[in-house]
């Protein structure tokens, strides 16, 4: 086999470090979630309480789980800085390029897991979400460790990978309903392990289950505390709310367009592609596994991949990328073991796979890193705080300027610069810098300006300027007890 150095997992990791963080601080997403998330987390450090939900869906009455949440507190306490939750999920999708290698190793050998872990590390999709701060940029990392504990058992059969595989479906659930689908992964134990006692088979399904109740321990709690209040949400979602996005779907769009689309979307984030990219996975899959050279983990994925299809095909609601994260693992995996097929144990052809590999990731991942978010705005107005007024601010949110006001209140309120007491100031969003539409912020009493964004003296002799806006502020404790409680959005 030509890869047998352990420097190549490294060098791979490598190259996942750096095109996950080049431009970095341009790319991060601090809109209104991401902000909202990181103070819940910053006050769930101030109250010492967890809380037993996590963010409110945008499509219906019902939250996610609060194992998302957990997540940002960790890494708000392990990681210094202002931006430690986003620095936090961008570690985790490394390590996805790790997990990704171990997969393919136990699964079918280091070549697999090596065409794998770089096929992640230069997914377009992944670049892009390792930079967002979001429940569904969970899923990912969720997924490639369910991956990663199912392989690991079928390799080592130690019972301690089925409680691990359990956590991590339970992990992707909370992170978003998208990942229902691996909940099939909870039978898998009885499909990987090696004897064939019925008896040792069904009795692995109690460590993965038990993995999986442990993952799920909040949501029970909050289930107990008010009355199965979260079930009888999602019951009400299934049954009327996700119709209220309805969009006409039907199986010929979706196998000719939609996903080969996504094939072209996740791998190089160009959904022309994906029509030759899905076919090429389609028929090495077919060929190889007639020819029976198709390991138990790849089928399991196989598995899990036909049942999301039809998950998605009866779905009702909207197809946004951040809903469709789930697809991501199965999207590289299927390509992946697609080109591993056709090229295992020919050396030349696996110089030759690697060297495209690299040079179409390079290629187009180029575009990610020229499209920058709002995030460097955000941070010049921190910016101009911290240096220029230099001492604690109480802050102001005039109407219609929420989109990054939370973010920026986090990064002032984790610096020590927000106080009731403080020098006031008040944040306008004009919804343009680009001058394509006319200022909606005032004119005078300016004290910085992004172009877009626009602080503003608030002192009371300046505030009857402001009469035609409403002027708000930001609760945190308030977000946080809207999680906690839930009583805002479910009505049971």
């Amino acid at each position: 086999m030509l890869i047998k150095k352990p420097t190549w997992p490294f060098l791979i990791l490598v190259l996942a470090v750096i095109l996950r963080f080049s431009g970095y601080f341009d790319r991060l997403n601090v809109s209104v979630d991401q902000g909202r998330d990181a103070l819940i987390g910053l006050e769930s450090l101030r109250l010492y309480r967890a809380p037993l939900l996590g963010p409110p869906s945008s499509s219906w009455g019902f939250n996610f789980g609060p194992l998302y949440y957990y997540v940002i507190i960790f890494f708000t306490i392990l990681i210094p800085g202002i931006f430690s939750p986003w620095i936090g999920f961008t570690l985790l999708s490394t390590l996805s390029v790790f997990l990704a290698y171990l997969i393919g190793v136990n699964s079918r050998g280091k070549t697999f897991g090596v065409i794998l872990s770089l096929v992640t590390a230069i997914s377009f999709a992944e670049i892009v979400n390792s930079a967002n701060l979001l429940n569904t940029s969970l899923v990912s990392f969720a997924v490639f460790l369910s991956f990663y504990s199912a392989s690991a058992y079928f390799k080592t059969q130690r019972k301690k990978y089925l409680l691990l595989l359990g956590f991590g479906v339970a992990l992707a659930v909370h992170a978003h309903l998208q990942a229902m689908p691996i909940l099939v992964l909870l039978f898998s134990p009885v499909f990987l392990t090696h004897g064939k006692r019925i008896g040792l088979k069904l009795g692995t399904l109690i460590g993965s289950f038990a993995g999986f109740l442990l993952g799920m321990t909040p949501i029970i709690i909050f289930e107990i505390q008010h009355h199965l209040a979260w079930t009888k949400s999602l019951i009400d979602y299934a049954t009327f709310g996700q119709y209220r996005f309805y969009a006409p779907v039907r199986w010929l769009t979706d196998l000719t367009v939609f996903w080969p689309s996504r094939f072209g979307e996740v791998l190089w984030g160009n959904s022309a592609l994906g029509l030759y990219l899905a076919v090429f996975a389609f028929v090495s899959i077919v060929f190889f596994t007639f020819r029976k050279k198709i390991d138990k983990v790849s089928l399991l994925t196989i598995l899990v991949f036909i049942i999301e299809v039809f998950s998605i095909r009866n779905y009702r609601g909207p197809r946004s990328p951040e809903y469709l994260i789930f697809t991501h693992f199965f999207i590289i995996y299927l390509v992946s073991l697609a080109i591993t097929l056709v090229i295992e144990g020919r050396k030349v052809l696996t110089v030759l796979a690697c060297f495209i590999i690299l040079s179409a990731g390079f290629y187009f991942d180029r575009n990610i890193y020229s499209q920058r978010s709002q995030s460097e705005e955000t941070t010049a107005l921190y910016d101009f705080i911290n240096n220029q007024i230099g001492k604690p601010v109480s802050f102001y949110v005039l109407s219609g300027s929420y989109e990054n006001a939370y973010s920026l209140y986090y990064f002032l309120s984790r610096s020590g610069l927000i106080s009731e007491s403080g020098y006031p100031v008040a944040l306008c969003d004009n919804g343009d810098k680009y001058g394509l539409i006319p200022d909606r912020c005032p004119a005078s009493d300016r004290l910085f300006s992004t172009g877009r964004y626009v602080l503003f003296d608030y002192r009371p002799e300046n505030r009857q300027r402001f009469t035609s806006f409403e002027v708000g502020t930001v609760d945190q404790l308030r977000l946080y007890r809207r999680t906690y409680n839930n009583y805002e959005l479910i009505k049971y």
